[in-house]
């Protein structure tokens, strides 16, 4: 049995489209992390189903000692275009407050733009040191453009970020369907909101702390794949099970893979 996963827009790349989404289609069934693209991915196969991302583990749970101190953390690929609206303002803030500095992961022009010498850059590295770096940072920046594109990721980075006690200030595009406004993280919809908010967390540790800890415990409570196993373990055995049809299902769309 051919399970397809798939985890990001189908259209994005071009050869998808070249191929006639063929990778879908010559599967016995998809799976995917969010509603949104199992509406896409279901015009080329029927069966498909839907598994939300989570934590392999729950990470230990951080304290919040009283500090000056404030580190931002900002890792993403391809996200100039999400992140280029907010630089303006990010970097008014960074020059008012002198105690804040930020960790960045693979985005060299997101470090370059950055106006302070309080930055310190990590190369596209393996999950276990972003998570290190991730678990040492206070205030997690998480900007997504609403556009096709976006709508179909995943909120996988507030999950991370939840999960390692690090507070997120996002965008609504996705993340407004997980984060509850001021009691798990903050949202921003625009340049001007995004600096107030963030002024806001960094002169609030208080805040922080108990956006912090309400976000880690909705972790906690369900989104750990230990909580959810079970369903894709069940859903494993039933695609198995109805292999009869699907087999005939994949004879339909692809006849030459039986010649």
């Amino acid at each position: 049995m051919i399970v397809m996963e798939h985890d990001d827009d189908p259209y994005f790349w071009p050869e998808n489209a070249d191929n006639k989404f063929m990778v879908f289609w010559t599967s016995h069934c998809v799976q995917t992390s969010t509603e949104q693209l199992a509406q896409h991915l279901t015009q080329f196969n029927p069966n498909v189903k839907v598994f939300r991302n989570h934590l392999s583990f729950l990470p230990p749970r951080r304290s919040y000692p009283k500090k000056s101190a404030v580190t931002l953390f900002f890792g993403a690929l391809n996200r100039k275009a999400d992140w280029e609206p907010l630089m303006p303002a990010l970097n008014r803030v960074l020059k008012k407050y002198q105690n804040v500095s930020v960790r960045v992961i693979h985005d060299r022009e997101f470090f370059e733009a950055l106006a302070t010498k309080h930055k310190e850059f990590q190369p596209f590295c393996p999950y276990e040191r972003y998570q290190e770096i991730l678990s040492h940072c206070d205030i997690g920046i998480l900007p997504l453009l609403d556009n096709q594109f976006n709508r179909m990721k995943s909120d996988l980075k507030f999950v991370e970020h939840a999960g390692f006690g690090t507070v997120a200030l996002a965008s609504p595009t996705v993340y407004a369907e997980s984060v509850v406004e001021g009691e798990t993280g903050l949202l921003f919809r625009s340049p001007a909101e995004f600096e107030t908010k963030l002024v806001e967390l960094i002169r609030d540790g208080a805040l922080r702390q108990r956006l912090a800890e309400n976000a880690y415990a909705w972790v906690a409570q369900s989104r750990l794949l230990s909580q959810h196993y079970r369903e894709r373990r069940d859903w494993y055995l039933a695609m198995r099970d109805d292999l009869p049809r699907l087999n005939a299902e994949l004879r339909e769309r692809c006849p030459e893979l039986f010649d």
